[in-house]
């Protein structure tokens, strides 16, 4: 027989690893995150102090997104990237609205949390778009600079930037804000790879 202590631990076993597996590859409806939600309070609340489902669901699908980005080696991301991620689709008027399967629409509601805290490594010989390329803390640089860019810095590589011995400010057409400049002799660099990994 299980003590009261016991039996607790027990359900919340139970309570956190059936929906988590679900929520893997799923966004699960409002209603029944909000159910299990009731369970999620605090114990001087009544519940079982486990982990609120609507964070963890969207957690496990920001995680799902990037297995994707950092696995594109195994089948299943080479399918999903071959099915969905398709010059059809993405020249259609409306892409979001084309029928796909039920983990490819847990991969774009997962997108946006993914996008936002996503972070690349940079090195030296990085093609990642120096102004458009989401290797700074704070997103692209692009939206942390006003004004237009010239024909050639436009399409302006982390690479043609980065040097042996630094950055080469001489590249870039304009004077970047000290700030700017700052932040991105911030960024750590590594020193092997040509394709920029997710951080």
């Amino acid at each position: 027989m299980l003590s009261f202590a016991g039996r607790a631990i027990l359900i919340q076993a139970f309570s956190t690893a059936i929906p988590s597996y679900v929520m893997q590859c799923a966004k699960l409806p409002g209603r029944i995150l909000d159910g299990i939600d009731r369970v999620t309070r605090t114990k001087e609340e009544g519940g079982l102090g486990l982990q609120a489902a609507k964070v963890r669901n969207t957690a496990l699908l920001a995680k799902l997104n990037w297995r994707l980005h950092t696995e594109r080696e195994a089948l299943w991301a080479q399918v999903l990237w071959k099915k969905y991620h398709n010059n059809r689709r993405l020249n259609a008027s409306n892409p979001d609205r084309l029928p796909c399967s039920q983990v490819w629409t847990a991969i774009k509601r997962g997108r946006e949390t993914f996008e936002k805290d996503r972070l690349m490594m940079i090195s030296r010989d990085s093609n990642v778009s120096f102004w458009r390329g989401n290797w700074l803390s704070k997103g692209p640089l692009r939206n942390l600079i006003q004004g237009p860019l010239t024909q050639g810095a436009t399409h302006l590589e982390v690479k043609d930037v980065l040097t042996d011995t630094g950055w080469d400010w001489s590249k870039i057409p304009f004077e970047l804000p000290l700030d700017v400049k700052s932040l991105i002799q911030a960024i750590p660099i590594g020193w092997a790879t040509r394709e920029a990994p997710l951080i």
